[in-house]
């Protein structure tokens, strides 16, 4: 208002002339006459709001205006105080109560949505208005506070891909439509008042959806015109900006729960949400941004490449889930240089000393899970000039106390400043033990004994820096096998995290677990895995899992009367850091908290991304400013700096991207300061008049905590308030509990006591719903009652579904995928997988459960895999002897022929060799699905595989093969397939009975060529 004001003054004479008929219109009493002389003061000053609020009571008076006569009204309003939000806000909803239809509701929240649109971008060569910033401040606060929306849509969560009509709309019948295809085409959807207003788009219609061609919804009976059509605007999916394939780790760092992967291009995206893919051995996976939100699937990352584990037994790497940070000399924190960051095997990021350079102690110490013989460390050098280590010790202690020298390295040489990932690679600096120094230690410690000081060739400096320590021990002289665990993520969250294990030192099995490589934690804990190698020595990891957190953030709701008799409400004692949301759900500021008191607070773009840091003292005093430099110029400038004491600023810094202060010239500074622009405490809000407004906090595991305040100011001056809060606000299929508070205050402010006339002051939704609570100041009539309505929209008590698909492989294996899921969903079973391959016929039960706990299950049925014949041995000739020779010499008198000898008797027809016993078939369990494989790739109920046709063949997968000699991690129960020791007894079988007819058939032989001779 004070800009408007300080407008208007400065051109008095015109505010005299048009002020003059303001009065002139206010002494008539015919409505014609007053709207007369009040829209001639507002051709002089389009800015008098005199002038707008008498012509609005004149609409009021009168009996015959329309509801397009106000929408009218309301269009020339918010163009005369376009530049000035609040003004234009505050008049327009005076408004707002005689649009009472559904398409006039419509278009006025168009109009105002789209005025203060053009207000948060006015730019700074705007002449129109005094102070562009102001008016862009108030235009963004306004559409965060404001509920702009007509429709909502989203690719995931409880209302996955439904286009949901605002709540201003319940309890009225509509008719409305939808465009997918950039408004080409229309589909018409019409709800009566009863029907919840929702529309589910299939499947096919969601694949459609692009971010050039949006989703516009338009209400049914108001014109096409551009103005009058509600955009909900889809975005471009983005891979995360700081991912890394780390070989060393086995997997991708870097990524989240959103995340989703794939071994090839031929295979479905798997969430990691659900399971980690497992990268041992020589590996390929790509990996993108499932679509969530109205963000678009991101494109595909390159396809990253593993290879197989070759370090040799007295140099093997260490994964980062055997380390923590023990000590550190320091660590800039709020420059993103944690010290955490030095082990978390991301490239990307990186540990920096204090920023000041103020650190001449320049150390880090890790601490080991258990005692290791180390043989070597590895630096990885961070960016910039600073913080290089030129002269470096290591040493190593057992107890963190007591340390002994392992390593020593001098006059490190570097080739450039190690900018980038492969540069810092090609820079790494190796620290080698020697064998005779090798010793158990628990404790590393890594000191820049010389670092480097704003060129990587620069020495002195009192900075360190690193983008990794990695450490490898010497398993020769542990006998003990070991291995790694990773997670499928590492930030904090209130789903379950899979740990799985990774980089064993030698080939092992799994002894536990029922052998799977794989735990699932549903809460923080611990979990061993048992495994020994192939000596039958033993060894164990421990997965440790402490980032789980399903609690809402809680803060408290402060009230506080102004001067003016107004309810200012704040939040205090915040328990944790959050993010304030505004009515969309985007995130509006970062909150910093440390012990319930906030120490910092980020201003974010419309992306999320920090504008501006304000940095707090203990007494909620600004010490610091940080902005973003994104102003286009000034390109060797990230963030600018300011220090202020008692708000005044009394110093400025100017640093590049990797923290270096620079120097730059007057007038880039002069182009900096236009970054300075005036700040709103987001955790304030005052009612100027009654309503209601609502904070949403949420923090980094996505846990969500709503505070719905209401006010009420009665013509006595009293004021009545209330807030309502909920024990549960996450997805859930449990009952949820809303609990109000109400307040009242009397005409001098002070605080009195309120009741809850509506019963307790809780309420339990069983289902999604809404609840009205009332409420009265003690000792006041009925009639005064005040209602205030808890709304719950996260109960989700349905079963999830899926179906089997089979596709049939070429050695007659046919594979199970689940398909089709109803909703997002966990495998619970089956080691997470959504495969099972059948390598004889039987079923197998899938079982799951969604995102709010509720369980399902699918069955895999497979009776198509073909049965071999029984093998059968060749039936035996019957044997013929040759004629023996005869033995009698020539001369002597020939004797009588010999009788033709009997001719043997043909040996019995050997049995048939016993079948192999059939394997039982697994367990059968209740299941939807029954769809039966066939020979070819996609498979359903009504085709069924011909057992004489051959599996259709398929190309080799694009990626090498992960055989048993690949992965070293074996399954304790992989025994040798059962079929093949079933062949081997029907061939030995054969292989007896053969032997038989041939001493049957030798033998008769023999007899006869015997009764011959002696005959003879």
């Amino acid at each position: 208002y004070i800009p408007l004001a300080q407008e208007v003054i400065n051109h008095n004479d015109t505010y005299e002339q048009t002020q003059k008929l303001v009065y002139l219109a206010n002494s008539y009493t015919d409505l014609n006459k007053k709207e007369e002389l009040y829209r001639k003061a507002l051709e002089i000053q389009p800015l008098n709001l005199n002038a707008w609020y008498g012509l609005i009571t004149t609409y009021n008076a009168s009996t015959t205006k329309t509801e397009e006569q106000y929408y009218r009204l309301a269009e020339e309003i918010a163009e005369a105080l376009k530049y000035y939000p609040l003004p234009m806000y505050q008049m327009t909803n005076l408004i707002k109560p005689k649009l009472t239809s559904v398409e006039y509701s419509y278009i006025f929240t168009l109009l105002q949505t789209r005025t203060l649109k053009e207000a948060s971008v006015t730019p700074n060569t705007c002449t129109d208005v005094l102070q562009p910033a102001i008016t862009r401040l108030m235009g963004n606060y306004l559409l965060g506070i404001m509920d702009t929306s007509i429709a909502t849509f989203s690719f995931d969560g409880l209302d996955a891909g439904n286009i949901v009509l605002s709540s201003r709309f319940d309890g009225n019948g509509v008719r409305w439509d939808y465009s997918l295809d950039g408004k080409q085409t229309w589909n018409e959807v019409s709800f009566s008042a009863d029907q919840p207003h929702k529309l589910q788009l299939t499947p096919e219609q969601i694949a459609s959806i692009t971010s050039a061609n949006d989703i516009y919804v338009h209400i049914v009976g108001v014109n096409y015109d551009e103005k009058n059509l509600y955009k909900i605007d889809i975005t471009d999916g983005a891979l995360l900006s700081e991912m890394y394939a780390n070989d060393l780790e086995n997997r991708i760092v870097g990524v989240d729960l959103v995340t989703e992967w794939r071994y090839k291009e031929t295979d479905p995206w798997t969430s990691y949400s659900v399971s980690s893919p497992d990268l041992t051995g020589n590996k390929t996976v790509q990996v993108r941004q499932a679509a969530t939100g109205t963000r678009l699937a991101s494109n595909t990352s390159e396809m990253f490449t593993f290879t197989e584990d070759n370090q040799p037994d007295t140099r093997k790497y260490i994964p980062v889930s055997h380390l923590s940070v023990h000590a550190v000399s320091s660590e800039a924190v709020n420059n993103g240089g944690a010290a955490l960051k030095a082990i978390d095997a991301n490239y990307n990021t990186r540990w920096h000393s204090a920023w000041n350079g103020s650190d001449t102690n320049r150390f880090f110490v890790i601490k080991l899970d258990k005692p290791v013989y180390l043989s070597a460390v590895e630096f990885v050098p961070a960016g910039g000039g600073n913080g290089k280590i030129f002269d470096g010790t290591i040493w190593g202690s057992t107890d963190g106390e007591n340390w002994v020298e392992l390593s020593k390295q001098t006059n490190l040489v570097y080739k450039n400043q190690t900018n980038t990932i492969a540069e810092a690679i090609d820079n790494t600096q190796k620290f080698e033990i020697e064998e005779s120094k090798r010793q158990e230690v628990q404790y590393v410690k890594i000191v820049a004994d010389v670092a480097s000081t704003g060129h990587y060739m620069s020495r002195g400096g009192n900075w360190f820096t690193a983008r990794a320590f990695n450490l490898y021990q010497d398993m020769s002289k542990n006998p003990h096998p070991t291995a790694g665990v990773a997670y499928s993520t590492t930030e904090p969250t209130n789903g379950q995290v899979v740990a799985r294990l990774i980089n064993p030192s030698t080939n092992i099995t799994i002894t536990n677990n029922g052998g799977s490589d794989t735990y699932t934690f549903t809460e923080n804990g611990e979990f061993t895995f048992e495994f020994k190698d192939e000596n039958g020595i033993t060894g164990s990891s421990v997965a440790k899992v402490d980032w789980i957190d399903k609690d809402i953030p809680s803060a408290d709701v402060d009230y506080e009367l102004d001067s003016n008799n107004k309810i200012s409400i704040s939040l205090d004692g915040i328990s944790e850091d959050v993010y304030l949301l505004d009515k969309h759900d985007n995130p509006l500021n970062f909150i910093e908290v440390k012990n319930k008191k906030v120490t910092g607070i980020s201003y974010l773009d419309s992306e999320g991304k920090i504008k501006s840091t304000v940095s707090v003292d203990e007494n909620g005093c600004m010490t610091k400013i940080t902005y973003v430099n994104n102003t286009g110029k000034v390109p060797t400038v990230s963030s600018y700096i300011t220090t202020l004491t008692e708000g005044v600023v009394t110093s400025e810094e100017y640093h590049d991207t990797h923290g270096t202060s620079v120097t730059i010239t007057e007038e880039e500074k002069e182009i900096l300061r236009s970054l300075q622009q005036p700040l709103t405490d987001p955790l304030e809000y005052t009612f100027e008049e009654s309503g209601d407004y609502e904070f949403k906090l949420l923090d980094k595991a996505k846990n969500i905590a709503y505070k719905s305040i209401k006010v009420d100011y009665e013509p006595d001056h009293t004021i009545i308030a209330s807030d309502i809060s909920y024990d549960i606000t996450n997805l859930t299929n449990k009952n949820v509990t809303a609990t109000i508070k109400p307040y009242a205050f009397n005409a001098k402010g002070e605080k009195t006591e309120a009741t809850v006339t509506s019963g307790n002051a809780a309420h339990t939704f069983e289902t999604n719903g809404k609840f009205t609570f009332k409420y009265k100041a003690k000792n006041t009539a009925d009639e005064d009652e005040k209602l205030h309505v808890a709304e719950v929209t996260w109960i989700d008590k349905t079963a999830p579904t899926a179906e089997v698909k089979y596709t049939t492989k070429e050695n007659g294996e046919v594979v199970a995928t689940l398909v089709n899921e109803s909703e997002q969903i966990i495998l619970t079973n089956n080691n997470s997988s959504k495969e099972y391959t059948f390598t004889e016929n039987g079923e197998f039960t899938f079982t799951f459960e969604d995102l709010a706990g509720n369980t399902g299950s699918a069955v895999a049925k497979v009776d198509s895999i073909k049965k071999e014949e029984d093998p059968k041995p060749e039936e035996p000739e019957d044997p013929k002897p040759d004629t023996p020779v005869d033995p009698t010499p020539s001369e002597p008198e020939q004797p009588s022929k010999p009788t033709t000898p009997e001719t043997p008797t043909t040996p019995s027809k050997p049995t048939n060799p016993t079948k192999p016993s059939k394997p039982s078939k697994p367990n059968n369990s209740n299941t939807t699905n029954t769809n039966k494989p066939d020979s070819s790739q996609t498979i359903t109920d009504d085709n069924k595989p011909d057992d004489n046709e051959k599996p259709a063949e398929k190309p080799e997968d694009n990626k090498k093969p992960n055989t048993e000699n690949k992965n070293p991690i074996k399954n304790e129960e992989n025994k040798p397939d059962d079929k093949k020791e079933d062949d081997k007894k029907i061939g030995s079988i054969i292989k007896i009975v053969l032997v038989a007819l041939i001493i049957v058939i030798a033998s008769a032989t023999i007899v006869v060529y015997a009764k011959n001779k002696k005959e003879r």
